[in-house]
């Protein structure tokens, strides 16, 4: 082995849930490093890790007992292993990194997956972990965002350095070339029906009702799927009740909520004709300005599918219309105008996104030209 790197992830998510995290693990181990993941203790393990090395910490209890707990725990490991590497990907592990890495000198970087700007801070806690969190980044060795427009923002919001910053996006590892039926077998959908797929979260941070409502003025040939999670009651409160409202006139709405792993959900994407990359308007700038960040993007162009996306995430409109690999629409209630669009040119669009797929987003790629044969010691 050339090494031992260790991956922490920090929030309990399943781990299918965040791609950049399983391309590094699959990646470091095809290129001969060993590899530690440490994760929270109730994350669900869902991909193939019977090459590494999964440890979990404890990260219960309340403020701040559940923070000092879950830093105790993470920094005691890092300093009881010898590795040639740390990446951390979200701000908590950040600290405890750079903790340790202050006892025992070793190099770290910053796979930072969200940046919380200013915008979001809201109390003490907030200011004292953003603190934190800019202060270890900056003695990092280096940062890993998702694209330029990300840069420029963690540039500005963490005072850092042009050089030290790369790109890869939160993508998959190749194109997924694979046809399926899987939605359409799943809830027996008619082939004549074009079946839009919203994939994520389904949380009133990402969307809200008008997503729902705007269903109920499109043509009876359109259906939509949404597939995906919430921590919350949004689902059950908000999002159910309205869904039943809209299907009690005609079945329009389909709701997919069972956790698959990336191959099934691979063939999930793929057997839906269009993509919603849609998120609700008024974000904080992290999410306004998500590009190449964007999870469910990136899946349905692995796919092949085009997109339909809102014009005021700026990001996303560009993608879209310079590549052509989709449609950007104003509101929730244009969706139905794009998915016209679509169809009637979807083998055009479908190329278009295929081949912006293994230009741009291939994440294998991107990660060779960040970590170099001499970028590890």
């Amino acid at each position: 082995m050339l090494g031992k790197i260790a991956l922490i992830v920090n929030e309990n998510r399943a781990l299918s849930t965040y791609p950049s995290v399983v391309n590094c693990m699959v990646l470091f181990l095809k290129n001969g490093y060993e590899v530690d993941l440490i994760v929270p203790k109730d994350m669900n393990i869902d991909c193939d890790t019977k090459n590494v090395t999964v440890i979990k910490y404890n990260y219960k209890g309340i403020f701040p007992v559940k923070i000092i707990n879950g830093l105790i725990g993470i920094i005691h490991q890092l300093l009881s292993e010898k590795y040639n590497l740390i990446l951390p990907y979200h701000a908590y592990g950040l600290i405890a990194t750079g903790v340790a890495c202050r006892i025992r000198k070793t190099p770290y970087g910053y796979f930072c997956l969200e940046i919380k700007c200013f915008d979001q801070i809201r109390n003490i806690k907030d200011k004292v972990m953003k603190s934190l969190e800019i202060h270890f980044n900056k003695k990092a060795d280096f940062t890993i965002v998702q694209d330029n427009s990300r840069k420029e923002l963690i540039k500005k919001t963490h005072g850092l350095q042009d050089g030290s910053i790369f790109c890869i996006p939160n993508s998959y590892l190749g194109p997924f070339n694979e046809c399926s039926d899987y939605l359409r077998d799943k809830f027996e959908i008619p082939r004549n029906k074009t079946i839009a797929l919203y994939s994520g979260a389904l949380e009133s941070w990402a969307i809200d009702e008008n997503l729902i409502l705007s269903v109920d003025g499109w043509d009876e040939n359109y259906v939509l799927v949404l597939h995906g999670y919430c921590r919350g009651d949004y689902l059950e409160k908000v999002m159910k009740p309205l869904v039943e409202k809209i299907n009690s006139k005609r079945k329009k709405i389909y709701l997919s909520l069972n956790l698959v792993d990336e191959t099934e959900y691979m063939r999930l994407i793929s057997s839906a004709d269009i993509g919603l990359a849609w998120y609700r308007k008024d974000l904080p700038e992290n999410v306004s300005t998500i590009g190449l960040s964007s999870g469910k993007m990136n899946a349905y162009l692995r796919c092949g599918i085009p997109i339909i996306v809102p014009t005021y995430l700026e990001d996303l409109r560009k993608f879209a219309e310079e590549y052509r690999i989709g449609v950007a629409v104003d509101s929730e209630y244009e969706i139905k105008n794009g998915i016209l669009e679509i169809v009637n040119a979807h083998n055009y669009y479908k190329s278009n996104t295929i081949n912006y797929y293994k230009e741009n987003l291939d994440f294998e790629k991107k990660f060779y030209e960040t970590f170099s044969s001499d970028f590890i010691p």
